[in-house]
């Protein structure tokens, strides 16, 4: 037996022995630690909606005693100059399973009175909103977002006004992108300059990065 045969049954299995794995991992269910559950509104809750809180139709008023309800939230404020301002919080430590940073604080647009968008910081990592998500509809590429050229927001945008909003920088690779915390805009989609603005579908790029970047 040629040592070419040896080695290509040795490859053959090592194949093999590979892609039983990746499949086996893939069937697996993936454990969100509830976070798909958190994002994703009750049936009672048409989206766009969390925690009962619904943007152009809840109240600040109601919107106060529906936050001040969740298990998920601490140190409720608020910030009004008459009609307007924001409702904000930070998490509890419960849900840290999902939250990288119990700190961050999140808060709730209030315009006349009525919520117009709702603001929740410090997921754990870029994964962890795509495995419980799914794909997102659309990725939209800000390469001049906030701090200059070589930042970037890759921002996925799903169906029902959902928007996951993760910083990273002009040489990323799609490792920087999976442990980057993201950030959920829910109701009011993130305002950032657009100039530098470039939209995909998903399927436009192999992996998770067009190329180049920026």
């Amino acid at each position: 037996m040629s040592v070419w045969r040896v080695l290509s049954g040795a490859a053959l299995r090592l194949t093999l022995l590979f892609g039983v794995t990746i499949g086996l991992i893939r069937a697996r269910p993936y454990d969100d630690g509830g976070l798909g559950t958190f994002l994703t509104p009750s049936l009672n809750c048409p989206a766009p909606c969390w925690n009962g809180v619904r943007p152009e139709f809840t109240t600040y008023e109601e919107a106060l005693l529906l936050l001040g309800s969740s298990e998920a939230i601490r140190d409720l404020g608020s910030d009004m100059r008459q009609d307007n301002g924001h409702i904000f919080w930070k998490w509890t430590t419960s849900h840290s399973p999902f939250l990288m940073n119990t700190t961050d604080v999140g808060y709730a647009s209030v315009e006349k009175n009525v919520v117009s968008g709702l603001y929740l910081p410090g997921l754990r990592s870029f994964p962890d909103t795509w495995f419980a998500l799914g794909a997102p509809q659309q990725v939209i590429i800000y390469s001049n977002a906030f701090w200059g050229i070589n930042n970037v927001i890759y921002l996925s945008v799903y169906p029902d006004e959902l928007y996951i909003a993760s910083a990273i920088f002009c040489g990323a690779t799609p490792r920087d992108l999976w442990t980057a915390k993201p950030s959920v805009f829910i109701g009011q989609m993130p305002e950032y300059s657009e100039l530098y603005a470039f939209v995909y579908a998903p399927d436009d790029f192999k992996g998770w990065l067009p190329s180049p970047l920026c």
